[in-house]
């Protein structure tokens, strides 16, 4: 008898295969991403569980000598208003794109999971969509290991040295002062805030430069739900 396993996981993206089944890609809290073939899941019903950046409960049996995993049941955590909310739907997008482009297969990481998690859960409450991409953005890079403690001795942030510095740094590729108070309070509070906020100019140059970072580190393409984020955002 196989042994099943027991797991909450976040739906990263989905990809039809025939007429009526998914390739879905899931975030695990026990095993890191993982593929799992869904039979059925272009039908209504398994369609809704699987949408992207919904959180589910999971279990399935761990087979290593196959890339596809299969399901033995699943079921909603939370059923998100994010999907049913039209002004949302560029963040889902555009935050699908960016952790299914990010997060590497099988690499377990509870704080990562965690604070997935919060973010959703924050997310769906929320009314302040932009503002919440933008502190998104902030935690996401910290918890991929990509964004360094808060270091009080600098008043820029420099994306090439990845450091704090006191003096403006070379080039472009830097937070200004008022950019770099956002880091800041984000980073010294660890936690989602409605009343930190940026004017829009501000808020796009800071969003641009951090997906070019993630592009940097990650290796990965421009996003192509970028594009109608920032018409409505």
């Amino acid at each position: 008898m196989p042994e099943y396993i027991k797991t909450k996981g976040i739906v990263l993206r989905n990809i039809p295969y025939g007429d009526n089944n998914l390739i879905s890609h899931i975030y695990t809290e026990s095993h890191g991403r993982l593929s799992f073939f869904i039979y059925g899941g272009q039908k209504k019903k398994k369609k809704n569980i699987f949408l992207p950046l919904n959180k589910l409960e999971l279990v399935f049996a761990l087979d290593n000598k196959h890339e596809l995993q299969k399901v033995k049941e699943a079921a909603w955590l939370e059923n998100y208003k994010f999907h049913y909310d039209v002004k949302k739907s560029p963040v889902v997008f555009l935050v699908s794109e960016l952790l299914s482009n990010t997060i590497d297969f099988e690499i377990k990481d509870e704080k990562l999971f965690s604070f997935l998690e919060k973010s959703l859960d924050f997310f769906d409450r929320t009314n302040k969509t932009a503002v919440f991409f933008s502190q998104f953005l902030v935690f996401f890079a910290y918890f991929s290991g990509i964004l360094p403690e808060k270091d009080n001795s600098g008043i820029y942030f420099d994306f090439d040295s990845v450091a704090y510095e006191l003096n403006k740094p070379i080039g472009n590729f830097y937070l200004d002062k008022k950019q770099t108070e956002f880091l800041s309070a984000l980073l010294n509070t660890m936690s989602y805030n409605e009343d930190f906020y940026l004017p829009v100019s501000i808020r796009h140059d800071l969003i641009d430069k951090f997906l070019k970072y993630f592009k940097l580190k990650f290796g990965i393409r421009n996003l192509k739900s970028y594009e109608l984020f920032k018409r409505m955002y």
